[in-house]
């Protein structure tokens, strides 16, 4: 890589330019880049693997409306189990499932 203002070739990982001080911009992660997860997810792996808040997720556990156990004091994910129990619900999306089981908690209320 080379700094964009002097052309000065740039080591891995560095920030500033030592030539000319230039600040160096950070590498675009590639778009078809995707992140894997492990095939166990904690809590807040499963909450970024579904792309809610834990607030949610938890809200979701407490309507058992999400598939889970327990692994010691704490829940865990299977994440093939997540992607099924999602495809299931994919029509308006997970934020709209919360959303709908949400006012339907008001109104019974």
């Amino acid at each position: 890589m080379k700094c964009l203002k002097c052309q000065n070739e740039l080591a891995q990982n560095i920030k500033f330019c030592p030539e000319c001080g230039t600040e160096v911009p950070k590498p675009l992660p590639k778009p078809n880049e995707i992140k894997q997860f492990p095939p166990i997810l904690n809590a807040n792996l499963a909450a970024e693997f579904l792309t809610i808040s834990r607030a949610q997720l938890y809200m979701l556990i407490r309507e058992d409306a999400l598939p889970w156990f327990p692994m010691g004091a704490r829940k865990a994910f299977i994440t093939d189990e997540l992607i099924a129990w999602a495809k299931k619900r994919s029509r308006g999306g997970v934020n709209n499932i919360i959303q709908a089981d949400s006012s339907c908690q008001r109104v019974a209320n």
